[in-house]
C-alpha cells in the first residue's frame, strides 16, 4: 500500500501516518510512528522515538498498524511493570516493539532482526 504523494496526513493515523517507503534502505525499520513522535532516532535495525502515548495506547497502535505492513504477531504482548513487548515475524525477519514509560514520557524502541534457521 502506498500513501499518495503530498496526500495530507500530518493528523491523521489511520492509512497516512508516517512511515518509511514500503521497501525501506538496507537495514533501516519500516514502520509506522505515532503522529506526536519525537526525538526521532533512526539507525541499521532501530528505530526509537519518545511519544505523550501511554503504553497500552501505544500498543494498541501498533497491534492494529503492522499487520498491515504484513507482518504477524508472536504470541500475546508482554507486560512487565512499565514495559510492553510485541514481536512480530515476517519471513526470515523479526521485529521486536518495545513500549516504555518513563517520567512524563513513553519511549519506543523498535528492533528489526534477521534470523535463520
Amino acid at each position: 500500500m502506498r500513501s499518495r504523494p503530498g496526500a495530507k496526513g500530518a493528523a491523521t493515523t489511520q492509512r497516512t501516518h508516517q512511515t518509511a517507503d514500503s521497501q525501506p534502505a538496507a537495514g533501516l525499520v519500516d514502520a509506522p510512528l505515532l503522529p506526536d513522535a519525537s526525538n526521532v532516532l533512526k539507525a541499521a535495525g532501530l528505530l526509537s522515538y519518545d511519544t505523550s502515548s501511554s503504553p497500552p495506547e501505544a500498543a494498541a497502535f501498533y497491534q492494529e498498524q503492522i499487520p498491515i505492513l504484513g507482518w504477524t504477531l508472536i504470541g500475546e504482548p508482554t507486560i512487565s511493570g512499565t514495559t510492553v513487548v510485541l514481536t512480530y515475524t515476517q519471513g526470515d525477519q523479526k521485529m521486536t516493539v518495545i513500549i516504555t514509560a518513563g517520567a512524563g514520557v513513553t519511549t519506543v524502541n523498535i528492533l528489526l532482526e534477521s534470523f535463520q534457521e
